[in-house]
């Protein structure tokens, strides 16, 4: 009967190291996606600010690249001051007048 007793104590042992073992690893994993989850909080809230700023940028493409093009046509052979005059004198003028969305000041070399 004493044997008996010591071989369910030892199964009690054995079973209890098992759930132990097992609650640690709950436990890791769990700390884990908390952490996961509050690094994702914060990429959302730049994903958010991200897409705003795509939206605005890809309605201005088209006015940024009918300026682009019109430089590269027509100011490829002038100097750089002259080259700046036209754009925003001219080009900008006409993107404004058609109301036509582009960035204000448009980097050609860039």
């Amino acid at each position: 009967e004493v044997a008996e007793l010591d071989r369910q104590l030892q199964a009690a042992f054995h079973a209890k190291a098992e759930l132990e073992a097992n609650k640690e690893a709950q436990k890791r994993k769990t700390e884990a996606a908390n952490r996961l989850l509050k690094g994702l909080e914060t990429e959302q809230d730049r994903w958010t600010e991200d897409a705003a700023t795509f939206a605005s940028r890809r309605l201005k493409l088209v006015g940024d690249v009918a300026l682009a093009g019109g430089f590269v046509t027509y100011c490829g052979p002038f100097n750089s001051e002259f080259r700046d005059k036209i754009t925003q004198e001219n080009f900008m003028h006409d993107i404004r007048q058609l109301k036509v969305p582009a960035y204000e000041r448009v980097n050609m070399v860039e």
